[in-house]
């Protein structure tokens, strides 16, 4: 499966981020709680993400998680939802 502008093997599973606060795709991870981030250099938090990805693989949270993050994905990035967010903020001037 692909959606426009982003690529991936067709699961939907949560994130595990080593990205910078504020970064677009850390918050994307965040907003809708759909996976674990930490700052780069902080290795301690990523072990411990790692750690907590094993110990809970196959729960019920991994799997919301990544539902969370495809409900995100197909209603507000697939390239039908942007255009119609750019043609409603064009009309609006």
């Amino acid at each position: 499966m692909s959606v426009e502008g982003i690529r991936h093997n067709g699961r939907f599973e949560a994130h595990l981020g080593v990205l910078e606060s504020g970064s677009e795709v850390r918050c994307l991870i965040e907003d809708t709680h759909g996976g674990l981030c930490c700052e780069p250099g902080e290795y301690d938090k990523v072990e411990e993400n790692i750690r907590w990805f094993i110990e809970n693989a196959g729960d019920s949270e991994l799997k919301a998680m990544g539902a969370r993050g495809r409900e995100n994905l197909e209603n507000n990035l697939t390239r039908n939802v942007s255009v119609r967010k750019y043609a409603e903020e064009i009309l609006k001037l």
